[in-house]
């Protein structure tokens, strides 16, 4: 007995099945192959948003802190090194997606190189053209290999003369002389920063960073939705199939999957289940994150 090839569906005892082409398997199990590269990519990309958001608020309830207590300066360097921590979670996490993201995105975009091309030319583009990215990326190895990202903190408050009002705030920055003074931080990339005693406010930065991520992401989404789409129909068709020959039947648990010649069924692509999963995706709102560098908090 040969291989064959079923749509199949057990529910209370019951065995409904079709049996397919393997063509139709194949174009169904690499549907499935695109969706979980796509799922992968959006994790990782929702990991470094969520680092970035943790990373501002911690900055925003500290400056709230202090409005209402101002504490000690032991406790703002308590702050240094917790917000050190959140910044290396969102660099790492940042690089981790940028790393993964040729990958997924040639498994998905195998046979369509123009593409595929877009998606891998867009890190680069924002390396060249983003001063913020560049330094983002140098910090994130500084940080691996070196020192905490976080070399002091601007802040608390201030007093504006003539008036009795007081702006509190938070400003971590990184010193580039002390950059310098290591040794380690990408050499062209310091070049960039001010040579002047100055220090670099880490907020512009990081904000500008992930606009940049941003950008990225918006050019894998963009590249890769045909193939979205077109894996959606084939699931949807899939069902269809099914429901033409047992149209009573719901399709909760109906599975594509693959018989061998004793009877054992493996590589199951579960149809209803990725069908709800791209379409709840290819449907959902996402935040835009669009020109993020540009954006401020007034508080």
């Amino acid at each position: 007995m040969a291989t064959r090839y079923f749509l199949r569906q057990v529910v209370d005892g019951s065995d409904s099945c079709v049996e397919i082409e393997r063509a139709a398997y194949t174009e169904l199990r690499i549907a499935d192959g695109h969706f979980e590269h796509v799922l992968s990519v959006e994790d990782k990309y929702d990991v470094t948003i969520q680092n970035y958001l943790e990373f501002e608020t911690s900055i925003v309830q500290e400056a709230v802190r202090e409005l209402i207590d101002p504490g000690p300066r032991e406790r703002f360097d308590q702050l240094r090194r917790l917000l050190a921590r959140r910044l290396s979670n969102v660099l790492s996490s940042a690089r981790l997606y940028l790393d993964t993201l040729k990958h997924h995105s040639r498994e998905i975009l195998a046979d369509d190189p123009m593409r595929l091309e877009r998606v891998e030319a867009a890190p680069s583009s924002q390396y060249d053209s983003c001063r913020e990215y560049r330094v983002a990326e140098a910090l994130r190895n500084y940080a691996q290999h070196r020192a905490l990202p976080v070399h002091g903190l601007i802040g608390p408050a201030t007093d504006v003369v003539l008036s009795m009002r007081r702006d509190f705030f938070v400003e971590p920055y990184v010193d580039p002389d002390e950059l310098r003074k290591d040794g380690y931080f990408k050499a062209q990339v310091l070049e960039e920063l001010p040579s002047d005693g100055e220090v670099v406010k880490l907020k512009p930065i990081l904000r500008a960073y992930i606009d940049a991520i941003c950008q990225i992401h918006d050019a894998f989404r963009r590249e890769t939705r045909s193939k979205l789409e077109m894996a959606a129909e084939f699931l949807e068709a899939a069902r269809d199939r099914f429901g033409e020959r047992y149209p009573s039947e719901h399709t909760h648990f109906l599975g594509a999957l693959i018989e061998d010649e004793s009877g054992m069924c493996s590589d199951v692509v579960y149809i209803d289940a990725q069908l709800l999963k791209l379409v709840r995706y290819l449907h959902s709102d996402r935040p835009s994150m669009e020109n993020l560098r540009h954006r401020r908090i007034e508080y």
